[in-house]
């Protein structure tokens, strides 16, 4: 049986996975496998922040999660992602990676993705040219002449490339469209522990994805979890996010988003996508 690792489709919420890392750090000995430090924290929670006051609602929680995340000039974050897609065979299979992520307005962006099979991409964007290096193959592919403002250029990557760039929501411009207009529902569960803080637990319900956000709910309303679940994709594949290390005042250098390939990396051409009715997007 062939294993089906790859069922995800473009869709700019994804990027939430479509809200969203330079020098981003070798893992040479990181397993992808491995949850994030602290993710099996105990810590015993305090008393929540809302006192037993009213919830806030779930509109008002994205508005300022959306809020904070345009407002940074500069970004870092990493994450730990699990992946799961049914088989045809009826098993439930789980993929996991580990990408950071660093974001400078307007016009640079780079991340770095390692992946349980042990391989990596590295990826840098600067002024309208995107590379991607891969490891252990060692080859690179640009795309030039992009648009030089990040949010533009993203949505040519995923639209045109069909390359997936992590969180595009939360680095975007299309955050609120995507949580609040093209979800038929939204509701507020309730003040949640995660990894040792409150957090407001949202849930979000569209035509055919499930999402799940637990937002900050004390000092600034950045994610620390999300869950996405695609309901009429073949094997509903479903996307788990762990946000760790968030960082909205980074000390990035002057290469930090600049390529940094090796001399005997080969280059490889990158084309546009066909969609399946045979036409370029």
């Amino acid at each position: 049986m062939a294993v089906e690792k790859q069922r995800w489709n473009r869709l700019h919420i994804v990027g939430m996975t479509g809200m969203v890392m330079a020098s981003l750090l070798w893992l040479s000995a990181c397993g992808a496998a491995d949850p994030p430090d602290g993710e099996s924290s105990f810590a015993l929670p305090t008393d929540p922040p809302s006192g037993g006051g009213p919830m806030p609602t779930a509109e008002a929680v994205l508005e300022d999660m959306v809020a904070l995340m345009g407002s940074q000039q500069d970004l870092a974050v990493e994450a730990y992602i699990t992946y799961e897609v049914l088989q045809d065979s009826g098993q439930l299979l789980s993929f996991n990676t580990v990408q950071y992520l660093d974001m400078r307005r307007p016009n640079r962006l780079a991340w770095t993705t390692v992946r349980d099979d042990a391989t990596v991409d590295d990826v840098w964007f600067e002024d309208g040219l995107f590379t991607m290096l891969k490891h252990p193959e060692n080859y690179y592919g640009r795309v030039e002449d992009l648009p030089t403002e990040t949010t533009a250029a993203v949505d040519v990557l995923e639209d045109v490339y069909g390359i997936f760039v992590p969180f595009s929501d939360l680095i975007s411009g299309h955050a609120l469209q995507i949580y609040l207009e093209d979800s038929d529902s939204r509701m507020y569960v309730g003040e949640a522990w995660i990894r040792g803080q409150w957090t407001h637990h949202l849930a979000l319900r569209g035509d055919d994805f499930d999402v799940e956000l637990w937002v900050s709910a004390e000092g600034d309303p950045v994610p620390l979890r999300m869950g996405i679940r695609w309901m009429n994709e073949e094997g509903q594949p479903s996307f788990t996010a762990r946000f760790r290390n968030w960082d909205l005042t980074p000390d990035f250098d002057d290469t930090t988003f600049q390529a940094d390939l090796p001399e005997d990396a080969e280059r490889v051409i990158v084309v546009p996508i066909v969609d399946d009715e045979g036409g370029d997007w």
